[in-house]
């Protein structure tokens, strides 16, 4: 009878170790997939950060080109209200 019952009392014990073991596997593994999501999202952040910084720095170089053609136009606008007059 003491055998038997030390025997349960063992085999529970190896029972909750494995479970044990087989949590902490599935926890770390889903700590895993959630620091790989992570990171990926934190990679499309920095990737949609560059477009927007490109696309600001490329509508800027448009702006520059538009006004600077606005002066142009404007300076020679007034050359020829000069040579007019």
């Amino acid at each position: 009878m003491v055998f038997s019952i030390l025997t349960l009392r063992i085999n529970i014990e190896e029972g909750k170790a494995i479970k044990y073991v087989e949590r902490r596997k599935k926890n770390k593994e889903e700590k895993r997939r959630e620091e790989e999501k992570e990171k990926q999202q934190q990679q499309q952040q920095q990737q949609q950060r560059h477009e927007d910084d490109d696309d600001e720095e490329e509508e800027n170089e448009t702006t520059k080109i538009r006004s600077s053609q606005v002066f142009t136009l404007h300076l020679e606008g007034r050359r020829a209200a000069l040579t007019r007059r």
